[in-house]
C-alpha cells in the first residue's frame, strides 16, 4: 500500500458522549485530560488509556489545562463556571461564576495566573493561589488567549482576523495586526517566545515574529484551522482541520514534516511533555494518539 505515512493507525483511542472540545497533557506527560460537551472532565492514562477520573460541570467543557506547578485542572464552560480540580483525584476544589460563556483558558508557566477568555470580550486574569479574580483585558470580539512563555504578554486572537499582543506590566494599548480574513481560531507562542503561530476559518497558517509583528511564513489547510500546538523543544508545530487533516511544520523553514488524515473533522491537538506523542480529537468523539516520530 502507498503513502501508508499518510492513513496512521493511532496507538490509543478514547471517547466521550459528547463531543471533546479540548485535549492537555500533565507536565509530567504520563496523564491527559479532556474536556467534553457532554459536561465532563476526564483524566487518562497515557500508557494504556485507563479512566483515571470524571468531574462533571454545569455546561459543556469547552477548555481545560493543566497547571505547570500546581496538581490542579483549571475549566471553562458553556454556562459562565471556571473549576479547579484536583489532578489527581478528580475532586472539585474551586468554582467561580463568570456571566457570560467560557471559551477559552491558559495559565502562566509560573502557574501563578489563568487568563479566562469568555464572550462578553474579556481576558479575567484569575489568581490561582488565593482563588479569585483579578484585573481583566477588554477587546472586540476576542475567542482566544495565549500567555508568551516569560508570562509578561498576553496574545489574543478575535473575530475579525486580529492578533493583539498585550503587555501585562504596561497601561498602553496592544500592537495589533490583521492576520487572516474572517474568525482566528486557534493561536499559540513558540516556546522560546519568538513567534505567534495564529490559524483561522480562511484555512491560513500565519507565523508571525513577535518583535517586528512581520510574517515569517504562510501555510494553508483546504478548510479552516482548528487548533495548533507546539513540540517542547519549538521545532515543530502541529495544526488540525477540517479539511480532516493533522500537519506537521518546520518552524524555520514553513516545510510540512508529516501529514496524517482522519475519516472525520479534526477539532483539537495536544503534544506531549516529552515530545514523542501527538493527541487528537475530532467530531467523532474519539481521542487518538500519535507517534510524532513517524506518524503511526
Amino acid at each position: 500500500r502507498k503513502n501508508i505515512s499518510l492513513l496512521p493507525i493511532p496507538v490509543k483511542q478514547m471517547k466521550h458522549a459528547g463531543r471533546i472540545n479540548n485535549i492537555e497533557f500533565s507536565p509530567e506527560g504520563d496523564v491527559f485530560i479532556t474536556a467534553g460537551a457532554d459536561g465532563s472532565v476526564c483524566g487518562w492514562q497515557v500508557s494504556d488509556g485507563e479512566n483515571l477520573f470524571c468531574a462533571d460541570s454545569p455546561g459543556a467543557v469547552n477548555d481545560a489545562v493543566f497547571s505547570p506547578t500546581e496538581k490542579i485542572v483549571v475549566t471553562g464552560d458553556s454556562e459562565g463556571n471556571v473549576q479547579i480540580i484536583n489532578a489527581d483525584s478528580g475532586v472539585i476544589e474551586t468554582q467561580l461564576a463568570f456571566g457570560s460563556p467560557i471559551q477559552d483558558v491558559d495559565i502562566q508557566k509560573s502557574g501563578k495566573f489563568a487568563a479566562v477568555t469568555s464572550d462578553d470580550d474579556r481576558i479575567t486574569l484569575i489568581d490561582l493561589k488565593a482563588r479569585k479574580k483579578g484585573f481583566f483585558l477588554e477587546g472586540t470580539k476576542i475567542k482566544f488567549a495565549a500567555f508568551s512563555p516569560n508570562g509578561l504578554q498576553v496574545t489574543t486572537g478575535s473575530g475579525n482576523g486580529m492578533v493583539s499582543l498585550w503587555t501585562l506590566n504596561s497601561a498602553g494599548q496592544p500592537l495589533e495586526s490583521r492576520k487572516h480574513i474572517g474568525e482566528i481560531l486557534a493561536l499559540e507562542f513558540s516556546p522560546n517566545g519568538f513567534y505567534i503561530v495564529t490559524g483561522g476559518v480562511d484555512g491560513a497558517v500565519v507565523v508571525t515574529d513577535t518583535k517586528t509583528g512581520d510574517e515569517k511564513f504562510r501555510g494553508i489547510h483546504d478548510d479552516q484551522v482548528k487548533d495548533i500546538a507546539f513540540n517542547p523543544a519549538g521545532t515543530w508545530f502541529v495544526t488540525v482541520s477540517n479539511d480532516r487533516k493533522i500537519r506537521v511544520w518546520d518552524i524555520n523553514n514553513g516545510r510540512q514534516i508529516l501529514t496524517m488524515s482522519t475519516s472525520n473533522f479534526v477539532q483539537t491537538v495536544e503534544v506531549s511533555a516529552d515530545g514523542q506523542w501527538i493527541a487528537t480529537t475530532g467530531d467523532d468523539k474519539t481521542v487518538r494518539v500519535w507517534n510524532a516520530s513517524t506518524g503511526t
